[in-house]
């Protein structure tokens, strides 16, 4: 397990350390800071409880970590049990009597035994649990969980409901948003990555060099994989920049976008496997100083499309935008 997951990254995150967290350490790296929840933090207490039944449960504990290990980025998130919050910030530490929560087993016997996922899963995600001693039959229980079979989603099952954490918030799913979920874990999720960026400058303009791969970052190979690679003028004169690209599959397709600058369509036809990125062209742009290309690259496959914004200047190339989505 340790090797596919660094287990307990968000305690050393956190605390500065991964083990023997005590009740000055949450003080100091929690409460004083103000350390907010969070996408992948949040706190939980049992006020005036003299017993976790099933609701208790669900809310305090399986429904936070489901939101941590379905969210989309999957570095999954910290429970705390035993600080209160107001206003998603930690105020005061309202430790959990062991009445409760006997210990570190049983708390790990309730979250193993009521998640499963959907396709099932032999591999339960990477869980990490601190007991901090606060007084003789107190503790304050910290969790970290991760999700490591990334095909997967996660759901309760005191309620068969999926749960994904957004902001800082943990939000139940729809069955329909559920299912398309589960489609997009099983889907090839497929962007293009730039390669050995080389660039020249001088008083007049800006000469910039590059490779493009294709990445698959899903968890199924991509087939029949088309792209098109449009270069806009945003700003300058269109007659001082100057594009070239060259690679295998790599096609002028300019004559029938006008609107481009230049346009070039790229048809794999080979099969794209998860995690082994594939240069497939090069490409050189001679600009002017006061000049800016917008590089807009589209990706259509069988299952997702996906789409991604640079911006060219003199000063390199810059990402800002990205925008991944099944067809489903």
């Amino acid at each position: 397990m340790k090797d596919l997951v660094d287990a307990r990254i968000l305690f050393k995150n956190i605390f500065g350390k991964e083990r023997n967290i005590t009740k000055k350490d949450i003080e100091e790296k929690i409460i004083k800071v103000g350390y907010k929840e969070s996408l992948t933090f949040e706190c939980k207490t049992f006020k005036k409880v003299s017993k976790i039944d099933d609701d208790l449960k669900e809310k305090n504990i399986i429904k936070p970590l489901v939101g941590f290990l379905n969210k989309s980025l999957p570095e999954g998130g910290i429970l705390v049990l035993g600080i209160d919050a107001k206003n998603k910030i930690p105020t005061n530490i309202i430790p959990i009597d062991e009445r409760l929560i006997k210990d570190e087993e049983q708390l790990r016997s309730w979250i193993v035994n009521n998640i499963f996922s959907i396709p099932f899963s032999y591999t339960f995600p990477s869980l990490e649990i601190e007991e901090v001693k606060i007084s003789e039959h107190e503790k304050i229980f910290i969790i970290e969980i991760h999700p490591i079979d990334s095909n997967t989603v996660y759901i309760s099952r005191f309620t068969d409901y999926a749960y994904i954490r957004k902001g800082d918030e943990t939000q139940r799913i729809s069955l329909i948003e559920t299912l398309r979920l589960i489609e997009e874990k099983k889907s090839p999720r497929v962007v293009v990555n730039l390669n050995k960026v080389a660039l020249e400058k001088n008083e007049r303009n800006a000469k910039i060099k590059f490779k493009l791969s294709f990445l698959n970052k899903g968890n199924k190979p991509a087939y029949h994989l088309i792209s098109l690679i449009g270069f806009i003028l945003k700003k300058g004169n269109k007659e001082k920049v100057i594009i070239k690209g060259k690679g295998t599959n790599v096609i002028d397709v300019t004559s029938h976008n006008p609107d481009t600058l230049k346009t070039f369509q790229v048809n794999m036809k080979t099969p794209l496997y998860p995690f082994f990125p594939m240069i497939f062209g090069e490409f050189e742009i001679e600009l002017s100083k006061e000049s800016e290309v917008e590089m807009k690259i589209n990706i259509n496959e069988e299952m997702s499309y996906s789409s991604q914004k640079f911006m060219i200047s003199e000063e390199g190339i810059e990402k800002f935008q990205s925008f991944w989505k099944t067809y489903v």
